[in-house]
């Protein structure tokens, strides 16, 4: 997170704004961009076709009405998400 953001605190703001962001159906997305080495925060509208391009997503959290926007940071398992980081760094070395 520091790599990419400066530190967990602004990868947080970063990613609950893009997820507050949406309007109507989407999503907040971290995805991993193996062009550029580097971590990103996208926002994905609808589903069909509108995915990051290049990108590996991480977690995906639904942003409908924003329900989930703030409690993402408790309902999601972020030693799953690193776990799943290492992963597809791995793989694209």
């Amino acid at each position: 997170m520091d790599e990419h953001f400066g530190a967990f605190v602004a990868f947080q703001k970063h990613l609950t704004a893009a997820t507050s962001g949406v309007r109507g159906s989407g999503w907040g997305v971290p995805a991993y961009e193996p062009p550029g080495d580097r971590l990103v925060v996208e926002q994905v509208y609808v589903h069909h076709g509108n995915v990051g391009m290049n990108t590996t997503p991480l977690p995906v959290s639904d942003a409908w009405e924003h329900a989930c926007a703030e409690r993402l940071w408790t309902l999601v398992n972020w030693d799953d998400v690193a776990n799943q980081f290492a992963d597809v760094t791995s793989q694209a070395g």
